[in-house]
């Protein structure tokens, strides 16, 4: 749902890199490598902040930016969960270690109290969770599963927070153990 393209510059399957038509074709007219024919979730929040299109981190050239606007480290195929599609994508592990690269290079590159001030002001958005019960592969009982996914979204949530991060957002996810259960707003 967020990968700008970062797919594109990781050693990895065509199935996980849309970096052919007709994806990016109705808004950007090639292919940009987000899994949409057109902008993102997170092209329209920027673009509603006034701000310009997030660009991959992982694109060359990317790490010579000062962050200033924003930076997304998104992968498509991503979990909470380092094997969810090991070896494909980026998982959150590496995503937060990356995180914490552009924090350091924001202290360097704009001083450490408009870095601070930055981070706070800025919004996290993640989409992550549902790929690791799509390729659970665990002997875990469904509980446990659920501890494990959400005890790495928070670790990465915490070292978020512990840099300044203080508004995240996070879209509905169906429940994985009760496909039947859907919200319907009157519940």
């Amino acid at each position: 749902m967020f990968d700008p393209g970062n797919n594109n510059y990781i050693n990895t399957t065509i199935d996980y890199q849309p970096n052919f038509i007709p994806y990016g074709e109705t808004f950007f007219k090639y292919p940009t490598g987000r899994f949409s024919d057109g902008r993102l979730i997170t092209d329209f929040i920027a673009g509603f902040a006034g701000l310009p299109i997030i660009q991959p981190y992982l694109k060359p050239g990317a790490g010579n930016h000062k962050f200033t606007d924003g930076v997304n480290f998104a992968s498509g195929g991503a979990g909470a969960l380092v094997e969810s599609h090991q070896g494909f994508v980026v998982d959150l592990e590496t995503q937060i270690k990356y995180f914490i690269r552009v924090e350091k290079s924001l202290r360097q590159k704009v001083g450490v109290a408009e870095a601070k001030k930055l981070l706070s002001r800025a919004v996290y958005m993640f989409s992550v969770g549902g790929n690791d019960y799509l390729t659970k592969n665990s002997s875990a009982s469904e509980e446990e599963f659920a501890s494990m996914v959400l005890g790495n979204l928070t670790i990465a949530l915490k070292e978020i927070y512990k840099k300044g991060g203080r508004k995240f957002g996070f879209p509905n996810m169906i429940s994985m153990f009760s496909p039947n259960r859907f919200y319907r707003g009157s519940d």
